[in-house]
């Protein structure tokens, strides 16, 4: 495989965390509206937060993902910029377009990603996770001796 070929796999696994990152707020809103049992999940809930608040920390640390640093780095092994991606297979050129805009710099995303965070973290507090489902591990009934 060419360098391009492996950036064009980290554009397709980015977006697909992108969109996951981005659906699953209105999912667990529409979830939480209808009562669906998944909307109050502890480990979906979590790690969406988990994940939502890495990449608000770090675009306003002013890093730059580490997904799309890799793209670029693999992109320019061919001699490529970024986003000279209009050769590449329509799967990876979708996909990087839907989410890495031309010309925006992190500062530019920063408000999106603050504003995203925020209604994330008042979904949390307002509708929070039930518990975790821990193994209900078998009890001891008869004395230790």
């Amino acid at each position: 495989m060419t360098a391009s070929s492996w950036a064009n796999l980290i554009t397709v696994i980015h977006f697909l965390m992108v969109a996951w990152a981005v659906m699953a707020l209105p999912l667990t809103l529409i979830g939480l509206a209808t009562r669906a049992k998944f909307a109050r999940g502890f480990w979906f809930r979590t790690t969406h937060l988990l994940f939502i608040l890495f990449v608000v920390g770090e675009t306003v640390l002013g890093v730059e993902c580490p997904l799309t640093t890799w793209e670029r780095d693999l992109r320019a092994i061919d001699g490529r910029e970024l986003h000279e991606v209009d050769d590449e297979p329509w799967l990876a050129r979708a996909s990087h377009n839907a989410f890495l805009f031309r010309g925006k710099t992190i500062a530019d995303m920063l408000p999106y990603y603050l504003v995203f965070g925020i209604a994330l973290v008042l979904v949390f507090i307002v509708a929070p996770p039930r518990g975790p489902d821990w193994p209900s591990w078998p009890r001891r009934t008869e004395p230790l001796n």
